[in-house]
C-alpha cells in the first residue's frame, strides 16, 4: 500500500475521531475539547507533512513550472501567517498553564486567548479559499488527500468554535490536557517551518 495512501487513512481517523468522538465519563467537556482538538492539530500536521513531500517529489520530477512557482508564492504566505499566529498563541498557552498551576488570576489570560482563537477562526476561512484554488496544493497532494485537507480546515472552525466557547481550563487534569495541546501545537508549527523552508528553497532557486 503506497506510503501516501496509508498517511491519508491516517489522518481520516484522527480527524474524524476529532470531529465525533463521545465524551469519555470521567472527562469534563473542558477536557474532551482540549483532546479532540489535540487529535486535529495532529492531522493538520501529517497533512502539511505530505504536502511538503508532494512538492520534494514535483520538484525532482521537473513539474514546477512558472505559474505553480507563482502560486507556491501565496501558498508560502499562507504558511507564513499561520506559523507567525501560531507562534505567539503557544507562548500565550505556555504562559497560561503556568499562572492556572501557581494559583494567580487566570481570567484576563483566558479571555486573550480566546480573542486569537476567534481571529484564527477567521484567517482559516482566507486559507480554505487559497487551498481551494491553489494549484500548487492540486499539484502537490492527490484529489483524496486535498479534499481531506480541505475537510480539515472546515472541521478546525467547527472545533474552534467550542474552543472558544470555553470556561478557562483550572483542574490539574484540564491544565495537563492544555498541556498536551500545546506541545502539539509546537509539532504543528514545526511542520510549518518545515514546508516554508523547502518552499522557498524553490522560490529562490527559480527551479
Amino acid at each position: 500500500m503506497p506510503v501516501r495512501q496509508v498517511n491519508r487513512r491516517i489522518v481520516v481517523l484522527a480527524l474524524t475521531t476529532a470531529c465525533i468522538a463521545p465524551a469519555a465519563s470521567a472527562q469534563t467537556a473542558t477536557e474532551q475539547a482540549l483532546q479532540d482538538f489535540g487529535r486535529y492539530l495532529d492531522a493538520a500536521a501529517s497533512l502539511f507533512g505530505q504536502f511538503a513531500l508532494g512538492i520534494r517529489e514535483a520538484r525532482a520530477s521537473g513539474r514546477l513550472n512558472a505559474a505553480v512557482r507563482e502560486d507556491l508564492r501565496d501558498v508560502n504566505a499562507m504558511f507564513r501567517m499561520l506559523y507567525a499566529r501560531q507562534s505567539v498563541l503557544v507562548g500565550d498557552l505556555e504562559d497560561y498553564a503556568r499562572a492556572a498551576r501557581e494559583g494567580e488570576n487566570v481570567a484576563p489570560l483566558w479571555a486573550g486567548i480566546k480573542v486569537q482563537v476567534r481571529d484564527t477562526a477567521g484567517f482559516v476561512s482566507r486559507v480554505t479559499e487559497i487551498v481551494e484554488n491553489s494549484d500548487a496544493i492540486v499539484l502537490a497532494l492527490d484529489a483524496e488527500t486535498t479534499d481531506v485537507l480541505q475537510e480539515t480546515l472546515y472541521a478546525r472552525r467547527s472545533l474552534l468554535a467550542r474552543f472558544y466557547s470555553l470556561p478557562p481550563p483550572r483542574s490539574p487534569a484540564e491544565l495537563t490536557q492544555l498541556e498536551g495541546l500545546n506541545a502539539r501545537y509546537r509539532t504543528l508549527i514545526q511542520t510549518l517551518r518545515e514546508v516554508r523552508i523547502e518552499i522557498e528553497e524553490i522560490l529562490e532557486s527559480g527551479e
